[in-house]
């Protein structure tokens, strides 16, 4: 049954009436509609049905599986000191101990929740929103005495960032100081508000909290703004998740790892050509 669950899809139905008329022509042997039908047909069963999207998300994820925030998660949990990972290379970071914080303060990338009028705390969660509940478990593990939520856009007149910040202060934090970016519209504006934030508190080391596809942009971002920060990756989307299942029909959830992906990889340019990273 799980095989013909993307034909309940837009894109899979549409994909499987564009192979019954691909059959068609090419049955009728006319061959000019078999080649403008076909290569859309052949395009959206590479990118929807094969596991290339996959493999790419998940060797980007790879990059970062050391610098997790399940690494931190064991290395507290253990009498010896944690290791932090940068990139890939592990290296010897300080116990988390309470009253000690080894860290100025966490800070949350935004993404993965919006506003929303007719919801609990005017809040609806989406794909990332594991990037809040990662510097909420790090806040609470003593990693710092700072947690500073991403930006967001204005929505009702109401800022997401302030709706996100009064929904994390509700869970009561002891001796944690919440804060957010107020309203930005990407990783550079972020970048240029934490920048300002963290030459008022002078804040020294850093923890960036943010997806692990979306860690190596979100460094430069804030490296180029010479701000010294140390990755800790969160919403693993392959790696340790779901995995990927194979189906003849092109589905939804390829298509949104192309987009996830492509995102990452021409918003990287983007910045490059605009000098910010």
């Amino acid at each position: 049954m799980k095989f013909f669950l993307p034909l309940t899809e837009p894109l899979g139905f549409t994909w499987t009436l564009m192979l019954v008329g691909l059959s068609w022509s090419l049955w009728r042997k006319q061959w000019r509609s078999t080649v403008i039908l076909g290569v859309p047909t052949l395009l959206l069963f590479v990118l929807g049905s094969t596991p290339l999207a996959a493999f790419l998300i998940a060797r980007e994820e790879a990059k970062y599986l050391g610098s997790s925030v399940s690494h931190f998660s064991t290395a507290t949990s253990s009498s010896q000191h944690p290791g932090i990972a940068v990139g890939t290379e592990l290296t010897t970071g300080p116990t988390f101990r309470r009253g000690e914080p080894p860290f100025s303060s966490i800070l949350v990338l935004g993404g993965g929740f919006y506003r929303s009028e007719h919801d609990a705390y005017g809040l609806r969660f989406a794909h990332g929103a594991s990037r809040t509940l990662a510097g909420i478990w790090l806040a609470k593990n003593g990693a710092a005495t700072n947690l500073v939520l991403g930006g967001g856009a204005v929505v009702a007149g109401v800022e997401e960032p302030a709706a996100l910040q009064a929904w994390v202060e509700s869970l009561s934090l002891p001796g944690v100081v919440i804060t957010n970016l107020g309203v930005c519209h990407n990783t550079h504006d972020e970048a240029l508000a934490f920048k300002r934030l963290q030459s008022s508190h002078q804040w020294s080391s850093v923890l960036l909290v943010t997806s692990a596809v979306h860690m190596t942009r979100s460094l430069a971002a804030f490296r180029k703004q010479s701000i010294n920060v140390l990755p800790v990756a969160c919403d693993f989307r392959l790696l340790g998740s779901q995995g990927f299942s194979i189906s003849f029909f092109p589905s939804q959830d390829n298509l949104n790892l192309w987009s996830i992906y492509l995102h990452e990889k021409v918003g990287f340019l983007v910045y490059k050509c605009r000098g910010w990273v």
